[in-house]
């Protein structure tokens, strides 16, 4: 029996379903091969753009490749009605109150202090025992502590949240899971804004109970979404970014050494881990209806934005599968998309990533791979390490 997500079947790979380790040299010879690519998401046959400037015009054209049409199908019944399914003025309202708790200022503010605070306390639960295996013991620990932190949030377990944000993501493929996944998630939520009504705080979730759009304070459904989205996007994503960027320096120990004694070069690693590897490697959108795009033929239905393999583009990143971080990069990078649906929170990511790293590399002297250990990044959708295993002098 053929395996549907074969080459030699017609399609490349599925986004969704196949880990893909070799995923930048299958998409490298898309690139030069064609224009647009056949490949599967979550099994259902797709189309794939891997050029930087098609994919950054896709990102741009709304009307062509619409947010929400897809997010209907993968997340719509379980995120509920969010940014990333709305257009036009009810999008810039909506948007404006992500602003207000993403904004660049709050994220500087946060950094060396609610960011930096989180990293450390978790690491204390592994610094004096010369090993780590930094996915489970850091990584996905700081990113949902920071997300709870900036929402205000402090009393859930981290491997529980972490459990119902996972099953967030998993409609297309377990929608039944995904709903009773929401069902428990909410009613946590619930439970935390019957608290704020009792008794307010100075947090995110106490202000979204006063927060008005056009004189309309916002009703629990409301809520309730704006909050299940941002965990899987304020978390999931960073958690596998931070990850990305711990193993590339792990496996270019020079620029380990360099950054570890040139904290002003940290932010340059940083820059450099999310082109070379972004969190959100491939961007799903639909095409509505067959139409002719610049110059190309894009058939109905799933489209895929190939985000990764837009920031190896030779003819905008040169020798782009090095990883430079003196790299002079004259194009911006599509890790955080592009148009009206560019990532509001790109600032925290990347001060959640500075916080992690100065606290790693302040706290786990001569930070290695652990011997006999071998780490590798997976993952055609969200993509990160599958483990990092380290040594260090405790």
């Amino acid at each position: 029996m053929t395996d549907p997500t074969d080459s030699s079947a017609g399609f490349e790979f599925d986004t969704t379903l196949d880990p893909i380790p070799d995923l930048h040299s299958r998409t490298r010879r898309m690139r030069q091969r064609e224009r647009l690519s056949k490949v599967k998401t979550h099994g259902i046959p797709a189309t794939m753009f891997t050029h930087y400037d098609d994919v950054i015009a896709a990102y741009r054209d709304e009307e062509t490749f619409p947010a929400p049409a897809v997010y209907k199908i993968i997340a719509g019944p379980v995120m509920g009605h969010t940014i990333q399914c709305m257009t036009g003025p009810e999008h810039k309202r909506h948007r404006a109150l992500v602003r207000s708790a993403f904004k660049p200022s709050i994220a500087r503010d946060y950094v060396p202090t609610v960011f930096s605070d989180a990293a450390h306390s978790i690491i204390d639960r592994f610094a004096g025992e010369g090993r780590a295996e930094l996915v489970s013991d850091f990584t996905r620990r700081f990113s949902f502590d920071i997300i709870c932190r900036v929402i205000g949030i402090e009393d859930v377990d981290n491997d529980q949240l972490h459990h119902w944000v996972s099953g967030l993501f998993g409609y297309p493929t377990d929608p039944e899971g995904a709903m009773a996944t929401t069902k428990m998630f909410n009613e946590y939520i619930r439970g935390q804004l019957d608290a704020r009504r009792r008794e307010p705080r100075d947090d995110f979730l106490t202000g979204l109970l006063h927060a008005e759009i056009e004189g309309h304070m916002l009703d629990e459904e409301q809520i309730l979404s704006f909050i299940r989205l941002l965990f899987p996007a304020g978390a999931d994503t960073t958690f596998y970014a931070t990850g990305s960027m711990i193993y590339y320096l792990l496996e270019h120990p020079d620029v380990l050494e360099r950054v570890r004694a040139h904290p002003e070069d940290r932010d340059k690693a940083i820059e450099e881990t999310l082109r070379i590897e972004p969190p959100v490697t491939n961007q799903p959108r639909m095409n509505p209806k067959a139409a002719h795009w610049r110059g190309l033929d894009v058939p109905e239905g799933f489209i895929i934005f190939g985000t990764s393999a837009a920031n190896r583009d030779p003819e905008f990143f040169p020798d782009p599968d090095r990883y430079d971080i003196d790299r002079k990069v004259e194009h911006q990078i599509a890790t955080f998309g592009n148009g009206q649906h560019f990532c509001v929170g790109s600032h925290f990511a990347r001060g959640e990533m500075r916080a992690a790293l100065d606290a790693l590399l302040e706290r786990l002297p001569n930070l290695r791979f652990a011997k006999g250990e071998q780490s590798t990044i997976l993952g055609g959708t969200l993509r990160g390490p599958d483990h990092l295993a380290v040594e260090f002098d405790s």
